[in-house]
């Protein structure tokens, strides 16, 4: 079984920016999904990568998280909304 990201508890400064990867199949669904969960703080989204094939592709969704609780919140956000594929 792969370790769980969001039992990790990392020493950061917050409130800080924060970057998740979110890979999926439709750029415009992903765009959508991340959209819909950071809003209305303030975020960027932003093309990572496309498959060669283009059947993936991967958004960098980057948000300001105010504390360990809110930055895990958002992963199982993520990690939960069915346009999106794998959260890293």
């Amino acid at each position: 079984m792969a370790p769980d990201p969001s039992r990790e508890k990392l020493d950061l400064p917050y409130p800080c920016r924060w970057v998740y990867k979110i890979i999926g199949h439709d750029e415009e669904a992903l765009r959508f999904a991340a959209a819909e969960i950071v809003e209305p703080r303030e975020h960027s989204i932003s093309l990572s990568r496309r498959s060669a094939k283009r059947n993936y592709c991967c958004l960098n969704v980057d948000v300001l998280v105010r504390d360990e609780q809110d930055r895990v919140t958002i992963y199982r956000a993520f990690r939960g909304h069915p346009a999106i594929t794998l959260v890293l």
